[in-house]
């Protein structure tokens, strides 16, 4: 079915762009489901990022970041970007 498919895609890039997916099967679910955002959008931090290769040449550029001395830390996001053209 067409929902099923829409659904399975968007679940398969949301771990690629840094979220996660659930589905509420029940309405007793929404309150855990709505704990973890908040929980969630609660530890997030957001990260600048300047390249030092400053060409605008169309290309995938991979990124790369750790929490130096916390292995434990789990690092959601981007892997990689357009370098746009000018």
């Amino acid at each position: 079915d067409l929902r099923f498919k829409q659904q399975s895609a968007l679940a398969g890039i949301a771990p690629l762009t840094g979220g996660w997916t659930e589905f509420l099967e029940t309405p007793e679910a929404a309150d855990q489901i709505y704990a973890r955002i908040f929980s969630d959008i609660n530890q997030r931090y957001i990260v600048g990022y300047y390249p030092t290769n400053k060409e605008h040449d169309g290309k995938r550029r991979k990124i790369d970041f750790e929490v130096k001395g916390h292995s434990e830390y789990q690092i959601f996001g981007r892997r990689s970007y357009f370098a746009p053209r000018p």
